[in-house]
C-alpha cells in the first residue's frame, strides 16, 4: 500500500526533477457521508466535485413522475417527481411520438394529460426558485459510449479523427443498434476494442430493462446515475491528473487494481482532515466569496444573480506599482486566467458580463481574447465567448447542467433574506417611531422586544426618553437576539 506521508514530499520533488513542470492532484475526499473530490495545480484548487447521498436531485437521475400542470402556452407541462419542486418539459424534450402529434397541430393537453405518468431524466439541478429541467430522452453514459434507449439517434465524438475513423466507428455503432435505440461513440472509442464496446452496450441495455421493471409507485426515483468515482473515470478525470490520494480505503483498493493509474495513487492516512492538511478547505471557502485577489495585487468582483453572473476587475494594489498601462495589460492578463478557473471553481453557468480594464488599442483585446479563450479550453463544460458589447464588457456563455457552488454549500442569510443588505438600525428606530404614534395618549405601558443593535442605538441617542415625553407612553424594552431582521416586535400592551 502506498502511504500518503512517505512519499509525498519525494514523489512531488522525483515528479519536478524530471521536468514534467506542473504537478496536477486529486485528492478524494471519501471517508465521511459526503464525498468530493479536489483537483489541486501547484497548490491552487482548480476544480470541486461533491456528491450529497441524501440529495436525489442530482442531473442524470432518472424519475417516475406524474403530469400535474400543462402549459399549452409554453409548450410544456410540469411534472411531480417527489421533490420539492415540480420538474418541467419542453416540448423538444419530449418522446418522438409525442413531438410528431404536436407537430401535426394536435393540442398539448390531447398529447399529455393531467394524472398522465412518464418516465423522465433531469437534464439541468433546479434552483431555490426553479424547478430541475426534464427530458423524456433517457440517456445512460457509460465510459465508451452513451446509451439512449428511445431516440434513434447515432453520433460519434468529433474529437475522433481522423475523418475516415469517425466513419467507421459510426458504420459499427450502427451495425449495434436494435429497434428505436441511440448511441453516442465517445473519444475513448478511438482506442478500445470493438469486444469492450459490446461488452458495455449490453450492461447498459440491461440497466435500462432493470429501470423499466421498476416502475411501481408514482413519483419514485427508479435510477441513481455513477457514484462520484464512478463520474471521474467515466469523464476521464483521474486519466488528467499525476497524482491521486484518496482517504477512503475501498476507493483506493479499486483504483489501484487500474493499470491505468500505476504508481501514482496513494492512501492518505493521516488524522487531519485531508482537505484541512492540504489547505482546500480554506480555499473552498475563499471561493464562496466575492473578492478574489490577483497575484499582482489586483482582484476581481464576482457578483452572481439570478439573471447573469457579472465579474469587475480591478488594479486593487497594482496600479501604483508601475505605469497604468502596463498595470492595465498585467491586471487584464492575470484576470482572464482567474476568471476561468474562477467559472468553473465556483460552476458558475448562464450568461457572464465581464468588466476588464480598460484597453484603448484593438490589438490589446485581441490578445486579451486569446488568453483568454485558452484559458477557458482546460473547462469540460462547453462555454461561448460572444465578444465585446458597444459598453466594453466581454459577452460569454457557460453551460448549465449542475448548480452553482454557492447555491450547493450556502443558503440566504436569515438577516438579509439573500438581499446582501440589512434595514439601517436609524431607519428601523424611525419605523419602530412611527408604529408607537399609533397608540400615543393611550396611558399604556408598552411592552417591546428590540434587537441588540437597536436597543444601543435607542439608548445612545436617548430616544426612549424622548418618545416616552412625546406620546404620553411608558415604554420598556427588553433585547431579544432573533430579532436581527425585523429590528423590534411589540408584544402586548399593559
Amino acid at each position: 500500500m502506498c502511504s500518503s506521508n512517505p512519499f509525498t514530499l519525494k514523489w512531488h520533488q522525483d515528479y519536478i526533477t524530471r521536468g514534467f513542470g506542473s504537478l496536477k492532484n486529486l485528492y478524494l475526499n471519501f471517508a465521511f457521508h459526503e464525498k468530493r473530490a479536489a483537483i489541486v495545480e501547484d497548490g491552487k484548487l482548480m476544480e470541486l466535485f461533491i456528491d450529497n447521498p441524501f440529495d436525489s436531485s442530482g442531473t442524470g437521475n432518472i424519475f417516475f413522475g406524474k403530469v400535474v400542470k400543462v402549459l399549452p402556452g409554453l409548450g410544456a407541462v410540469f411534472v411531480d417527481i417527489g421533490l420539492s419542486k415540480n420538474g418541467y418539459l419542453e416540448q423538444g424534450d419530449m418522446l418522438s411520438g409525442r413531438r410528431e402529434r404536436l407537430q401535426n397541430n394536435e393540442p398539448l393537453p390531447e398529447v399529455l394529460r393531467v394524472g398522465e405518468t412518464m418516465l423522465v431524466q433531469i437534464t439541468k439541478e433546479g434552483s431555490s426558485t426553479k424547478g430541475p429541467r426534464l427530458t423524456e430522452l433517457i440517456t445512460l453514459p457509460g465510459r465508451h459510449i452513451v446509451y439512449m434507449p428511445g431516440s434513434g439517434y447515432m453520433a460519434v465524438s468529433k474529437k475522433i479523427q481522423p475523418e475516415e475513423t469517425r466513419e467507421a466507428l459510426r458504420m459499427f455503432g450502427e451495425c449495434l443498434l436494435q429497434g428505436s435505440e441511440g448511441l453516442i461513440l465517445r473519444t475513448e472509442c478511438q482506442t478500445a476494442a470493438k469486444s469492450v464496446i459490446k461488452e458495455e452496450l449490453e450492461g447498459l441495455r440491461k440497466k435500462w430493462e432493470g429501470i423499466q421493471k421498476s416502475l411501481t409507485d408514482v413519483p419514485s426515483l427508479v435510477y441513481t446515475d455513477a457514484t462520484l468515482l464512478e463520474e471521474l473515470l467515466r469523464n476521464r478525470v483521474l486519466n488528467e491528473v499525476d497524482r491521486i490520494e484518496t482517504d477512503e480505503l475501498e476507493s483506493f483498493k479499486n483504483l489501484e487494481r487500474n493499470p491505468e493509474f500505476s504508481g501514482k495513487v496513494f492512501m492518505y492516512d493521516g488524522k487531519e482532515n485531508m482537505f484541512s492538511k492540504y489547505g482546500i478547505e480554506k480555499q473552498i471557502k475563499k471561493a464562496l466569496q466575492p473578492v478574489a485577489w490577483l497575484k499582482s495585487g489586483g482582484n476581481i468582483v464576482v457578483q452572481e444573480t439570478e439573471a447573469m453572473t457579472v465579474i469587475d476587475v480591478n488594479t486593487g494594489k497594482n496600479s501604483s506599482r508601475i505605469n497604468r498601462e502596463k498595470a492595465v495589460l498585467k491586471t487584464n492578463d492575470e484576470a482572464a486566467a482567474e476568471i476561468a478557473r474562477q467559472l468553473k471553481l465556483r460552476n458558475i453557468s448562464g450568461i457572464v458580463m465581464i468588466d476588464f480594464l480598460k484597453m484603448d488599442q484593438e490589438e490589446e483585446k485581441e490578445s486579451l481574447l486569446s488568453s483568454f479563450t485558452k484559458a477557458l479550453e482546460k473547462d469540460r463544460t462547453r462555454t461561448s465567448i460572444l465578444g465585446f458589447t458597444s459598453l466594453g464588457l466581454l459577452e460569454m456563455t457557460r453551460k448549465k447542467t449542475s448548480l452553482p457552488l454557492k447555491d450547493r454549500l450556502a443558503e440566504n442569510c436569515p438577516a438579509c433574506g439573500g438581499t446582501g443588505f440589512v434595514t439601517s438600525t436609524e431607519t428601523l428606530a424611525y419605523r419602530m417611531e412611527r408604529k408607537l404614534w399609533e397608540h400615543r395618549n393611550e396611558n399604556k405601558k408598552l411592552n417591546i422586544k428590540v434587537s441588540p443593535s437597536l436597543f444601543h442605538y435607542l439608548h445612545k441617542t436617548n430616544r426612549i426618553q424622548e418618545l416616552e415625553v412625546m406620546l404620553n407612553i411608558k415604554l420598556e424594552l427588553t433585547v431579544d437576539e432573533g430579532l436581527l431582521k425585523e429590528g423590534f416586535r411589540i408584544e402586548d400592551f399593559k
